[in-house]
């Protein structure tokens, strides 16, 4: 029996005609196949879409169970974990990659570090959220996200849930007032307790999230995947997707924000550019990294600094930033292997315990072998995903919005931090392009 169908702007793509030229028997087979892939994808569809819809839901409609939080995304993991697990174990999903090993490693490496600097006991609620919010994110988009057509529907979701989220922060940008936040937390435990200032004459909306952070990040991964990601559309229609997620983002008024999206529309720019030049990524690598060079040779700052200092908005943030740099650096050669946990990071006194990176605060936390687990994981799905595919552009366009996405991830990583549900995000994208590194090549 058939799953419910999904909504039209759900439904994965129609695979191309072809003619039958089996026997009866033979095509009476297939069919029933067809129907059972068919019912597994319109099912994973729906898991995929709960999940990055439950994305959105305020902190304060979590589930809570004594000290424990339970998230609406987080139940939504917790319910599809074992299942999940079960079906990429067996090699239902494809075979088990290095990649995937990497991932899992984090997780375990970082619930590790927990219990060695709090103690086994009071590691298994955190570690316990780790591996579900990394892994087991990680594995709704690796073992649900096969093909082309799901990975549309994945972005088409999440352009939806960019829209939801504007209607809520552009009037909270306008007002001023956190007008979810603050109807919630009038009667319900969990409210944000940041004090952001305004920017530009504006308020830095939360919208659903906890920060504008989260709030800009999550909008503007999605810009790549709008205008690339989401399948067959005239450009009016592309057009409007993009100008959506770029005005979601831009009312968290976050640095990070504008950094990821920046990044995104100069590497397809460039693209579009460079498209005659033979090499031409090898060429942007080369000159990149030459420029690195040339500032960390003529500038009193690193490559690094200079990237935070001419990124932040205010010289004050720039300063701030370069400070938890260098304290979080020493850290980091004090306790390279297991980090601090959750514990106490040496700083001076009057500097609070936020860290703005979540490259840092990963190696921080967890030591230098998660940071090294990570990002085996993040650089083998790219450079996977890189390979060319011949003769298909509807896939090619798919794997350079995700791969996009990614990038601007790695690099807003360095000015803003990453945790509870942007966190699980990250991970979902990461699995949804596996399937891009298991696509044979075509001849041409």
């Amino acid at each position: 029996m058939l799953a419910p169908a999904a909504p039209r702007w759900l439904r994965p793509l129609a695979p191309p005609a072809r003619a039958w030229k089996e026997v009866p028997e033979q095509r009476l087979g297939r069919l029933e196949c067809l129907e059972s892939s068919q019912s597994s994808r319109t099912s994973g569809t729906w898991l995929i879409a709960a999940l990055i819809l439950a994305l959105l839901i305020p902190t304060e409609l979590s589930l809570r169970l004594g000290p424990l939080r339970l998230s609406p995304y987080r139940c939504v993991l917790i319910a599809a974990f074992v299942p999940l697990a079960l079906r990429w174990s067996t090699g239902r999903a494809g075979r088990v990659t290095g990649i995937d090993l990497a991932v899992l490693g984090f997780a375990l490496w970082g619930w590790v570090a927990l219990a060695v600097n709090a103690g086994a006991a009071a590691s298994i609620e955190p570690g316990g959220i780790l591996l579900l919010e990394s892994f087991g994110a990680y594995l709704v988009g690796r073992t649900l996200v096969r093909d082309r057509a799901t990975f549309a529907g994945l972005c088409r979701v999440a352009v939806l849930a960019c829209a939801l989220s504007l209607a809520v922060s552009l009037p909270e940008s306008l007002s001023g007032r956190r007008f979810v936040h603050q109807t919630l937390g009038a009667f319900l435990p969990g409210a944000p307790t940041f004090v952001v200032e305004p920017r530009f004459g504006l308020a830095r909306a939360f919208g659903t999230f906890d920060h504008p952070i989260l709030n800009g990040v999550f909008a503007s991964t999605c810009l790549a995947l709008a205008w690339y990601g989401c399948g067959p559309a005239g450009i009016g229609g592309r057009v409007s997707r993009v100008l959506l997620v770029t005005a979601s983002a831009m009312t968290s008024l976050s640095s990070g924000a504008f950094l990821s999206m920046a990044v995104q529309i100069g590497l397809a720019s460039y693209r579009r550019a460079a498209r005659a030049l033979p090499r031409r990524w090898l060429l942007l690598v080369l000159a990149l990294l030459t420029a690195y060079g040339i500032v960390s040779a003529l500038s009193s700052r690193s490559g690094l600094q200079a990237l935070i200092w001419y990124l932040a908005f205010d010289r004050t943030t720039a300063s701030y930033r370069l400070l938890i740099w260098e304290h979080g650096s020493n850290s980091v050669g004090a306790n390279p292997w297991f980090g601090v946990g959750q514990g106490e990071w040496e700083r001076p006194e009057w500097m609070s315990g936020s860290v703005d990176s979540f490259w840092l605060m990963t190696t921080m936390s967890f030591g230098l072998p998660a940071l090294l687990l990570v990002s085996a994981a993040i650089v083998g799905s790219l450079v996977r995903a890189g390979r060319r595919i011949r003769g298909d552009a509807a896939e090619d366009r798919a794997r350079f919005g995700w791969i996009l996405a990614w990038i601007a991830l790695v690099f807003a990583g360095f000015t803003v931090h990453y945790w509870n549900n942007v966190f699980a995000f990250l991970w979902l994208l990461l699995g949804a392009g596996a399937w891009m590194g298991e696509t044979r090549r075509r001849a041409a």
